[in-house]
């Protein structure tokens, strides 16, 4: 669960407070476009097998949680070795399946799909990924929503 309470500052300017780091913290807002670019790189970089560069995308002390309720991989290392196994693995083609919902509080939501082999077998699943950035555009935390009921065999 992400609880944040909110409060306005200057313009361009939001403060945060966030549930699991109840300090007050204020952010420059990442803009839309950055939080767009970051997920159409997230998408093309996991597609391209690319490990290294999706974990570039992340704040060093970032976090994932990849299904939501697994155990989170926090901190780019964990989060490089986590993605460098993905596509090792999965060899994964993921692509945006609507636009990318932005937020004015650093977060942003996207529809994707991702075809991969799921212990050799060619599957598709429906995701949507939020992410939260920081004041640079890099991203501090990654949460997907999928389950079971949402993988099914991949039609050829």
């Amino acid at each position: 669960m992400h609880d944040s309470t909110v409060a306005a500052g200057d313009r361009g300017r939001t403060t945060v407070r966030d549930h699991e780091a109840p300090e007050e913290r204020t952010n420059t807002v990442a803009t839309p476009q950055q939080m767009r670019t970051a997920f159409e790189q997230y998408t093309s970089r996991l597609t391209a097998g690319d490990g290294d560069g999706v974990a570039s995308l992340f704040a060093d002390d970032a976090w994932i949680e990849d299904p939501l309720g697994a155990p989170k991989h926090v901190g780019r290392d964990d989060i490089l070795k986590f993605y460098r196994g993905a596509v090792e693995r999965a060899h994964p083609e993921v692509r945006l399946t609507g636009p990318v919902r932005v937020s004015s509080v650093n977060e942003a939501a996207a529809p994707m799909q991702s075809r991969s082999n799921f212990g050799g077998s060619p599957k598709e699943i429906d995701i949507i990924d939020v992410f939260t950035f920081d004041d640079d555009g890099l991203i501090t935390t990654m949460r997907a929503y999928w389950g079971e009921g949402n993988l099914r065999d991949r039609q050829p």
